[in-house]
């Protein structure tokens, strides 16, 4: 989800929002995950995710790798649909 007026210039992952010009990642779409019924386990991978990618103290390359090997994360479906849109984007991520 991007919000009003933002400047978007790269790609938004699945389940994240982004706000600013141009426009930054900033945090997980909690709120819209819990309306369309997603489950608390879901919503907290999601936000694993969050931290690894955009939190963390690592480059994007290093973050995907990390995500990868990391047990409690590398399974989840929310994990591989993040890596997978990671690598097929042609403009990077906000």
């Amino acid at each position: 989800m991007v919000s009003a007026c933002s400047k978007l210039v790269q790609d938004v992952p699945p389940f994240m929002l982004a706000d600013g010009s141009p426009a930054e990642v900033r945090s997980i779409n909690k709120v819209g995950m819990l309306r369309a019924g997603f489950s608390k386990d879901f919503i907290e991978n999601t936000k694993g995710v969050f931290k690894v990618l955009y939190r963390g103290d690592l480059n994007r390359r290093q973050a995907i790798d990390y995500l990868q090997t990391k047990p409690n994360l590398a399974e989840e479906e929310i994990t591989k649909e993040i890596i997978q849109f990671t690598e097929s984007s042609e403009r990077g991520l906000a």
